[in-house]
């Protein structure tokens, strides 16, 4: 995608909204470039994700230079959205997006096991049953 496209991952419309490219600030090591993504349902913008990619230049102590995604991340009651992106050669962006559907069902079932782990601890009175005969 480059500047003003769009994507649609039904039933969302993914739009660039407009991208930053930082220099290293006071005790900053690296030099950024975000890309602000807004996220659309039905016309209505829901979200404004901003992921960022960290470069870091070379020093005295390592000698190539690296580069870093930093990942957006949306929580919804029903589901997350997780943002990044790569440069691409001919000026614009690979953005990676995942919708989890329901994840919050995985928490849920933690506190599920957790509480019925600690009734099943309890030491509630029981009935003594004997054997026929």
């Amino acid at each position: 995608m480059k500047e003003e496209d769009s994507a649609r991952i039904p039933p969302y419309e993914l739009r660039i909204g407009g991208t930053e490219h930082a220099p290293a600030a006071v005790g900053q090591p690296y030099n950024s470039t975000r890309v602000v993504l807004n996220v659309f349902k039905g016309g209505q913008e829901i979200a404004s994700l901003d992921p960022e990619k960290r470069h870091y230049p070379p020093t005295g102590f390592r000698p190539d230079s690296r580069a870093t995604t930093e990942v957006k991340i949306r929580k919804e009651p029903w589901q997350d959205f997780y943002v990044y992106f790569q440069d691409e050669a001919s000026g614009g962006y690979v953005f990676t997006v995942f919708r989890t559907p329901m994840i919050n069902l995985i928490w849920l079932g933690w506190v599920v096991m957790i509480a019925g782990g600690v009734w099943a601890a309890l030491p509630f009175a029981r009935r003594r049953v004997g054997l026929a005969g």
